[in-house]
């Protein structure tokens, strides 16, 4: 019998450390709650919010740490990043990162945090997965629909070219970037949106039959469970073997709208 087949052994985040931007609301909170759930030692979730940033964390008080900050401003991702280097943290550092902003945002926020990543791959036990960045682009970064906006379309296709592009960059620093793109997932913006789009009124939006299956093949938005599975996939030894790839996590959407993948 093989102990390290074990999906308790396999998709354990015992000890990780991560940080969230955008972790107080959305997808970042979907993360940070699924990573606390499953044994993660601290989780800083970084926003401009610092109220939202709190509400997040009082469910999860010895774990979740509310760090305000905004991801467009150098000096603010530096002071940031000191913040989390005083922690003397002693385990492999994990990245997660939610973006809704722009590429630029992206690059300084993972140059800011890059020495933090290498300084936990020295601290690793040789078992342990490297230090990792995920990012979260959109499923959209695939699509060919101009309805979507071609500035949306081509940001989001820009951030997954820079992840791949930073994955080959950083080899040397053994850190592994990967990136997350989700399709519909509920959301105080998403809501409204796709409202329209409902075959069954009465249903949630993550409730099966929710829409017509010719709109999307789950006939459901994501769910807290979909995003938390993805996440801890990669953030596990289970993905220990994955760089610079992308998740899509859509329901098939991919399927029913002109694309490329």
């Amino acid at each position: 019998m093989d102990e390290s087949l074990k999906c308790n052994r396999l998709f354990a985040v015992d000890g990780l450390v991560a940080v969230i931007t955008g972790g107080g609301s959305g997808l970042g909170l979907m993360m940070a709650m699924a990573l606390a759930e499953n044994g993660a030692s601290k989780v800083y979730i970084v926003g401009r919010r610092e109220n939202k940033l709190r509400e997040a964390a009082a469910s999860y008080p010895d774990i979740l740490v509310p760090l305000p900050g905004d991801v467009t401003s150098q000096d603010s991702l530096q002071a940031m990043a000191q913040r989390v280097r005083q922690e003397k943290v002693t385990s492999t550092c994990f990245l997660a990162k939610v973006y809704q902003f722009n590429c630029a945002a992206t690059y300084y926020t993972v140059l800011a945090l890059l020495e933090l990543l290498s300084d936990g791959n020295k601290r690793r036990e040789s078992d342990a997965p490297h230090s990792q960045v995920i990012v979260t682009s959109n499923m959209v970064a695939f699509q060919r629909d101009p309805r979507y906006g071609f500035a949306y379309l081509g940001s989001k296709a820009a951030l997954v070219r820079m992840v791949k592009s930073f994955a080959t960059l950083v080899v040397g620093w053994e850190t592994r970037f990967n990136t997350i793109a989700p399709g519909l997932f509920p959301s105080d913006l998403s809501a409204a949106a796709l409202a329209p789009f409902k075959r069954a009124k009465d249903k949630d939006l993550s409730e099966e039959g929710a829409f017509a299956r010719s709109f999307l093949p789950a006939e459901r938005a994501g769910s807290v469970q979909d995003m938390a599975g993805a996440l801890l996939y990669l953030a596990s030894r289970a993905g220990a073997y994955v760089n610079g790839s992308v998740l899509l996590v859509g329901g098939g959407k991919k399927a029913t709208t002109p694309a490329t993948y």
